[in-house]
C-alpha cells in the first residue's frame, strides 16, 4: 500500500511506523469483512472526501493493493476510514516544521537590525535556519533564491517574490503571533516553481469530464512533451476512482510517476459540469516526480491550496495566472492569461 503512494506522488511513508501500525490495526479487520463480503457505515466519508483531498487520493491508491490481494472491492467507506490514517501522517509529517530563511528589513541602522536578528532567533529559533538582515536601500539587489518569508519595519516599494510581513521596530506581541503563523505554515512559494503561465488556461471549454480532460491532456502533452504513457495513467486513475472531491476542483494526477519534472497544469471551465458526483469548474492536473525538492511541503501547499474555498473562487472571478501567483505570495492581482479552445 505503501509503495503505491511513494509510486504515485513521491511520498515516501514507508519507514513511518506509526502509519503502518494504524494500517495494520484497520486493514486486518477489513481483509476479513473483504472476504465475506461485509460492509461498514461511515458517515464521515463525504467530509473527509472534502476535508482531506490528498489523503482520500493516496488511500484510493493504497487501497489497490488490497483489491489486488483480496479480489473485492474496496467501497468508500473503507477508504474514508484508510484515508483518515493518511491525513494524520500528513499532519504529524508537518508538524516539526522545515526550517526557513528569512530577511529581516530595517530603515534604520545595523544596531536596530542586529537587536531584531536577535529578537528572532530568541522567540522562533526553532524555525529558523538563518537570519538575514539589510536596510531599505539593500532590498533591490538581495538575492531571493534562498529566501522563504521577509520580515520589514517599513512598507517595501519594490515587487518582493516571496511573502512579506510588516511588523513594529520591536517585534511585539501582536506581531510575535503573525510571524509565528507563517512560520509554523509550508511557504506556499515553495509551489511557485511548479507552475508556468504555459500550463494555465483561464478559458477552457468542455461540458464532460473526458471532453475536458483530453483537451487538457493534449495541451500538456505540446508544452512538456509528454506522450501517450502520460495521458493514460492519468486516464487509469481516473478510472479506479474519479479525483473531483468538492470545492469546484478536481485534482487529476497519473497512477504513477512517469516525468522527469513536476508540473501542475491549471484549467479553469468557462461552465460547471459534472465530475462523476461532483461540480468541477478548476482542474489541477499535477505530474509528480523524484525531483520535487520538498514532497511534504509540496503535497502540504497543494492540500492547503485546493481545499481553499476563497482562494479557488478568486482565481475563478479574475481568471489570470498572476492571481494564483498572488493566492501563493497572500497577495491578490489580476490580468489575463492564454486560452484553450
Amino acid at each position: 500500500m505503501l509503495d503505491a503512494v511513494y509510486q504515485a506522488y513521491r511520498f515516501d511513508f514507508r519507514n513511518d511506523l506509526e502509519l503502518r501500525m494504524n494500517l495494520a490495526r484497520h486493514v486486518a479487520p477489513l481483509l476479513v469483512r473483504l472476504s465475506y463480503g461485509l460492509s461498514v457505515d461511515n458517515p464521515l466519508t463525504e467530509d473527509i472526501r472534502m476535508r482531506f483531498p490528498l489523503a482520500w487520493s493516496m488511500a484510493v491508491d493504497a487501497s489497490q493493493a488490497l483489491q489486488q490481494m483480496s479480489g473485492a472491492t474496496v467501497d468508500m467507506a473503507e477508504t474514508g476510514y484508510i484515508a483518515l490514517a493518511f491525513a494524520l501522517a500528513i499532519e504529524r509529517a508537518g508538524s516539526s516544521p522545515s526550517k526557513k530563511n528569512i530577511l529581516v528589513v530595517c530603515a534604520s541602522g545595523a544596531g536596530s537590525a542586529r537587536l531584531l536578528e536577535y529578537r528572532f532567533k530568541q522567540q522562533f529559533g526553532r524555525y529558523l535556519n538563518e537570519v538575514l538582515t539589510c536596510d531599505i536601500a539593500a532590498v533591490a539587489s538581495c538575492d531571493w533564491s534562498a529566501i522563504d518569508y521577509v520580515f520589514t519595519t517599513v512598507p517595501l516599494e519594490a515587487e518582493i517574490p516571496v511573502p512579506v510581513c510588516q511588523i513594529s521596530a520591536f517585534l511585539d506581541a501582536n506581531d510575535a503571533g503573525y510571524v509565528l503563523e507563517m512560520l509554523q505554515t509550508p511557504a506556499a512559494s515553495c509551489l511557485l516553481p511548479y507552475f508556468s503561465p504555459e500550463l494555465f488556461w483561464p478559458h477552457v471549454e468542455g461540458s464532460s469530464k473526458d471532453e475536458v480532460l483530453t483537451k487538457m491532456l493534449d495541451a500538456v502533452g505540446v508544452v512538456k512533451g509528454m506522450g501517450d504513457e502520460f495521458k493514460a495513467s492519468v486516464r487509469e486513475r481516473e478510472r479506479i476512482a474519479p479525483t473531483a472531491f468538492g470545492n469546484l476542483v478536481a485534482m487529476p494526477h497519473p497512477v504513477r510517476a512517469c516525468s522527469d519534472e513536476p508540473f501542475v497544469a491549471v484549467g479553469l471551465l468557462d461552465e460547471r459540469i459534472m465530475w462523476n458526483a461532483h461540480e468541477v469548474q478548476a482542474v489541477f492536473l499535477i505530474s509528480f516526480s523524484d525531483s520535487i525538492v520538498d514532497p511534504d511541503s509540496f503535497n502540504a501547499g497543494m492540500a492547503t491550496l485546493l481545499t481553499n474555498a476563497d482562494a479557488i473562487a478568486e482565481l475563478l472571478r479574475t481568471r489570470a495566472f498572476e492571481t494564483l501567483q498572488a493566492i501563493l505570495l497572500g497577495r491578490i492581482a489580476a490580468p489575463e492569461g492564454n486560452t484553450l479552445r
